[in-house]
């Protein structure tokens, strides 16, 4: 059966102008996963179209070729953010509230999760650029092609986030919406999510694996 792994993508710049730009550690996280799996051949590679995707994709190869693929973006949090509170809809204004905040990290969090939970409820779909269902459909249709485009034995990477590989995540293990936002919160920074996929079901074979963060430093083990 094929299997697709799914790489969350390195630290990005939280609290920075531009968020979608990967860290120091971010790249280092990149590249120390890119030696890990290379030494197990790699298979295909596929990334979103977001920089943080690219950049991810990018350390991790050393020069192979990726394909990207735009059903792998994640969600617009920002979007869905600055339907709930407009005066959060823009990563600018974002980052002058981690600024002045005590506790950025928790505080965001807390916006965050209230503003995924008024999303994933259904009930303000006319709110946003993609509603929840579309988004998963979005998510389903990219694990299919996929799958059906490898051959028997076939792997793939796919550099994405940590909406779409919770998304995978809850497809393959029928979760609630409840439970697959804790999913989401507890994915690190460059870990692994990996499922077989045959052609009646697919199956879980590993969740947020980071070891190989862990064996190189464990200041690379990060959530954002």
């Amino acid at each position: 059966m094929p299997r697709l792994h799914f790489v969350r993508h390195g630290q990005a710049s939280f609290g920075a102008k531009d968020y979608d730009n990967l860290s120091e550690i971010g790249h280092l996280q990149s590249k120390v996963l890119g030696k890990a799996m290379w030494r197990e051949g790699a298979g295909r590679l596929y990334s979103g179209t977001l920089k943080r995707h690219c950049q991810t994709a990018e350390g991790f190869a050393a020069g192979v070729a990726y394909e990207q693929e735009p059903r792998w973006n994640e969600f617009d949090y920002l979007n869905i953010i600055g339907a709930m509170r407009p005066e959060f809809d823009s990563s600018q204004a974002i980052g002058d509230f981690v600024a002045k905040s005590k506790n950025p990290n928790l505080e965001f969090q807390a916006i965050y999760d209230a503003a995924v939970q008024r999303w994933a409820d259904g009930e303000n779909d006319q709110d946003y650029n993609e509603s929840r269902s579309d988004f998963r459909l979005r998510i389903r249709s990219a694990i299919d092609d996929l799958a059906n485009s490898l051959p028997k034995d076939g792997t793939a990477f796919v550099f994405s986030s940590g909406g779409p590989i919770s998304a995978v995540v809850q497809e393959v293990m029928d979760l609630s919406e409840t439970t697959t936002r804790q999913v989401e919160r507890v994915l690190h920074n460059a870990s692994v999510t990996t499922i077989s996929v045959s052609s009646n079901r697919t199956h879980m074979i590993a969740f947020n694996q980071h070891h190989h963060l862990e064996a190189e430093d464990a200041k690379l083990i990060t959530h954002r």
